[in-house]
């Protein structure tokens, strides 16, 4: 039990009776997205144990961020808090920007992040009714028995803010998410889409400002052409397109995503927390050892 930063009794990285526990926890439990419990605290257990801490959800970065890059910072033995899968199932787009885009600023992002929507909308254009194309997404195991987080956008707004808080570092809550979700596209309206060579597509963006104005973040549904990077996008495939200061809008693709994706996402996390650890010690080490060599002489 506990909070994220609530101390415990026992030892660092230690249970009662002095035994390590293990180096590394990684959970991918079922959360709210409210709060990002219970998410949140045994990721806060687990950096207090000495241990690094991988998550599969984007709760505790909607909510809990900050706290628990603080308190990895804080505790010896150079931990991390790293959840690659808690957007598009395992993609390295946080572990992306913050290896591969040094002083780049980011201007803006622009996506369709949620699967069981993007089902929904395809087999509505191969004739489906919105009914029936959501019990198909239901029994490919893609939507939820109660899927309104999914179609009512709830979903893809807590993606954007995840997104947005670990990009960026603003502090963004669901509350600054302006969203809506599917329900109200019928099957005409895909019709006329589709006679007019379009598509619709729920998508998550948001734009950033370089007065320190609070990002502009949105869910909606949009309608895309064939010349927009999320028009092909069929099935459970995902897309967001990034716009920086440094390079041309990059997008990056996933197809057909599994739950392999996402196991994957956890495996990088925990290599890049292992690899960082060790090349820290070492750094240590070698520091110390000059030290010493040099007081010597």
């Amino acid at each position: 039990g506990g909070g994220v930063g609530e101390d415990e009794d026992e030892g660092e990285g230690e249970g009662r009776s002095g035994a390590r526990w293990c180096d590394c926890v990684i959970e991918a439990v079922p959360v709210s997205y409210k709060d990002g419990e219970p998410a949140a605290t045994i990721l806060g257990a687990a950096l207090r144990h000495g241990m690094h801490a991988i998550s599969a959800n984007k709760g505790p970065v909607v909510h809990h961020y900050e706290r628990l890059k603080e308190l990895a910072a804080a505790q010896p033995g150079h931990l991390q808090y790293f959840h690659e899968s808690a957007v598009m199932d395992g993609v390295p787009i946080f572990s992306w920007w913050r290896s591969c885009m040094p002083g780049a600023e980011l201007k803006s992002f622009r996506g369709c992040l949620n699967s069981t929507t993007n089902v929904i909308l395809c087999r509505m254009e191969e004739g489906l009714t919105f009914k029936e194309a959501l019990s198909e997404a239901q029994r490919m195991g893609i939507a939820e028995a109660d899927p309104s987080g999914d179609i009512d956008g709830f979903d893809a707004s807590v993606k954007v803010a995840a997104l947005v808080r670990a990009l960026s570092g603003s502090e963004v809550g669901l509350e600054h998410v302006e969203t809506q979700g599917i329900r109200s596209i019928t099957s005409h309206d895909i019709a006329a889409a589709k006679a007019r060579g379009q598509r619709y597509k729920l998508v998550c963006s948001a734009r950033f400002f370089s007065d320190g104005s609070p990002p502009q973040c949105s869910v909606k549904p949009e309608l895309c052409d064939n010349s927009d990077p999320l028009f092909g996008l069929v099935g459970a495939s995902s897309a967001i397109t990034f716009r920086t200061s440094a390079l041309a809008p990059v997008t990056i693709t996933s197809t057909d995503p599994t739950v392999m994706d996402t196991a994957y996402g956890c495996y990088s996390d925990l290599v890049r927390a292992l690899r960082l650890q060790g090349q820290a010690r070492l750094e240590l080490e070698t520091n110390a050892a000059g030290n010493g060599g040099l007081s010597s002489n």
